[in-house]
């Protein structure tokens, strides 16, 4: 065990071999001063597991000390000063109590820049206010590339006196720098913190900074006055006020009472001295509606020719609040009586002057037809050339509404009678002067068998070109009518050829549309035709290529309207195409003659038609390609006979 040894003013303890002196304790009396000593001159040693001060002259433990401080500064936590705080939101992020600025460099707070790391910062203006608190540099930051360094950002964390809630609970400090907060101290004011979740706030309860005096206002030591003159102002109950009776009107200069400066209905009329107001000391549009009491305004308040247009507000003027006949036409302005300013259906005819409504008094478009009562337009209301065709409305001149012998030749302008604007059968033989039917005046194709009856006699004087003509006897072989035949053929010309796929699918030649085929109009009465194709073909290949043309037809139904298009069958012209090794290519010339049609449905239109069976093989359709119909109208010009058992009638 150890031992300890006690001489005239020291206490020493050894280690339990005794050769080891661990501790001593040394009283050096001197002037009733009592020094304790450890083990070495000029060391110290420590006094623990003493009880709290009772009287006055007890020595105090480092609780006792600490309770007494704070219980002084009511629960604030003094803190170290920081170098300077925050004065907006931090571009940066924030993780597990690190803040990173996004840019690179040194932080730059409040005209301060942070060169060392360990310099304190409060963080008070974050946008996530839980962020704010205490934080100390561990990253200066550089915006430059030194030795190859990368530049980095200024990085800061949580002090040790600020990274928990209990640290933060209730903080002051003093900001040492800054352009706005230096020699200031702040204190953080929310409670119950949970750290990085809670709000961390800090208000500022202190400033260093010198405080003067100004204009009227003295300053002795720390206390401030005002100066009163006891004339207009007096202190009252230790505060500035306004003296009863105080301001008069020599002591207002001029402009000084604005109308932000007067209290809503602090001037009652018990107020104002009479004729305390004029004309001229009220502004424009100040007297309102709202302004004036019942009755204020009468007759003879108002001065002549004062109530003018731009007086009156939209609306004001009714007719309740002007009297019988007090609007004379001595009273009314220029153009003060427009359209928009009359009711619908005031005016009346017994309100209305001989002679006040003339042609110059109305606008254009104002006289509807509805304003118009029934009869009330005769001829004798109507100027001459006053009626026009932009006057007249469609559809408004009817049969019933045009006189016998009204219309005229004079009255029909040039061009103005189109097929639109006949009616069907309207155009009779009878109402065709002689001789009024010209070439001029028949359109394109307006001239058709079907529109021209039979002709019992023609005399013609010249040539006649048609693309057919028929006549009629009595029905006999002799005079059974004889008729000129319609032809029509169609040409192609290939700038680019046209390639037909070796599938053995017949494709129409020009492309399945209307331009590639022979046309029939309806009223052709075309039903069976004679037609033939010529075509040049291109072929290169070696094996036996089948080639074969066709024609496809379409016909008209009994509406006029055309049908879709069929293949003829059994009027094939097959070909064998083959072209020696060595030759490349060759063209062939080729033909397809077939006659068609049922003789009976009318024909609208036949297209050519190839196909071949070689896929190995390129066929082409080059060059131009004819095709030529010839056709006979079977209504006329045709005698009909029968055979029955061997005898023709």
């Amino acid at each position: 065990m150890s031992r300890a040894k006690l001489g005239n003013s020291e206490l020493r303890f050894y280690s339990e071999s005794g050769g080891v002196q661990t501790t001593k304790i040394k009283a050096v009396p001197t002037n009733n001063t009592l020094t304790l000593q450890g083990a070495s001159a000029g060391t110290s040693c420590l006094l623990s597991n003493l009880t709290d001060p009772v009287s006055n002259q007890d020595a105090a433990t480092k609780k006792f000390v600490e309770d007494q401080i704070n219980a002084k500064l009511q629960g604030i936590r003094w803190k170290e000063p920081v170098v300077a705080r925050t004065t907006a939101n931090l571009a940066a992020t924030f993780a597990s109590n690190v803040i990173t600025m996004s840019s690179n460099g040194a932080l730059i707070l409040d005209g301060i820049t942070f060169t060392a790391i360990g310099q304190r910062v409060l963080v008070a203006n974050q946008t996530t206010a839980s962020e704010n608190g205490l934080y100390t540099i561990t990253q200066v930051g550089d915006a430059v590339v030194r030795g190859g360094n990368p530049a980095t950002p200024a990085i800061l964390g949580r002090s040790a006196d600020g990274n928990t809630a209990l640290e933060l609970q209730a903080c002051a400090l003093f900001i040492e720098k800054g352009a706005t907060y230096a020699n200031s101290a702040f204190i953080q004011t929310s409670d119950d913190i949970t750290l990085n979740t809670s709000n961390v706030v800090f208000e500022q309860f202190a400033s260093f900074s010198d405080l003067l005096g100004g204009g009227g206002i003295a300053k002795v030591g720390n206390t401030f006055s005002i100066d009163v003159d006891n004339v207009g102002v007096e202190l009252s109950a230790g505060k500035v006020a306004v003296k009863s009776g105080g301001i008069s009107h020599v002591m207002l200069g001029q402009n000084v009472v604005e109308p932000d400066n007067i209290k809503a209905n602090s001037i009652t009329k018990d107020q104002l001295a009479t004729d305390c107001i004029e004309r001229d000391e009220i502004k424009n549009g100040e007297v309102i509606e709202a302004k004036l009491a019942d009755n204020a305004v009468t007759e003879t308040k108002i001065k002549d020719g004062e109530v003018k247009e731009d007086k009156l507000a939209v609306g004001s003027v009714t007719t309740v609040k002007i009297k019988d006949l007090n609007v004379t036409t001595g009273k009314l302005g220029n153009l003060s009586v427009t359209s928009g300013k009359i009711g619908t259906g005031e005016i009346k005819s017994g309100n209305i002057d001989t002679n006040a409504v003339s042609t110059g008094k109305i606008d254009q478009a104002v006289i509807t037809a509805r304003e118009i009562a029934s009869d009330a337009v005769t001829e004798l209301k109507i100027l001459n050339g006053s009626v026009t065709t932009n006057k007249i409305f469609a559809l408004n001149i009817t049969e019933a509404k045009i006189a016998a012998d009204a219309v005229t030749e004079l009255k029909i302008k040039d061009n103005n009678i189109s097929s639109g604007k006949l009616k069907s059968n309207s155009v009779t033989e009878t109402k065709i002067a002689a001789g009024a039917i010209t070439e001029t005046k028949l359109a394109n194709s307006s001239v058709t068998t079907s529109k021209i009856g039979t002709l019992s006699s023609l005399a013609v004087n010249g040539v006649i070109t048609a693309t057919s003509f028929i006549a009629s006897g009595s029905g006999t072989d002799a005079d059974g009518g004889f008729a000129l035949p319609k032809s029509k053929s169609l040409s192609i010309d290939f700038n680019t050829d046209q390639t037909i796929t070796g599938n053995d699918t017949f494709a129409t030649v020009g492309g399945a549309v209307s331009g590639a085929g022979i046309n029939f109009s309806y009223d052709d009465n075309i039903t069976m035709s004679l037609t033939m194709g010529a075509f040049r073909i291109n072929h290169s290949g070696t094996n036996n290529t089948n080639l074969s043309a066709n024609y496809e037809i379409s016909y008209y139904d009994a509406n006029q309207n055309q049908l879709g298009f069929n293949d003829v069958s059994g009027h094939l012209s097959d070909f064998e195409l083959y072209t020696p090794v060595g030759v490349g290519n060759q063209d062939f010339e080729l033909s397809h003659f077939a006659v068609l049609g049922d003789g009976s449905a009318r024909i609208a239109s036949i297209r050519l038609r190839i196909k071949h069976d070689q896929s190995g093989d390129t066929v082409k359709v080059t060059d131009s390609v004819q095709v030529t119909s010839i056709a006979v109208d079977d209504t006329s010009g045709n005698t009909t006979k029968t055979y029955s058992n061997g005898v023709l009638s």
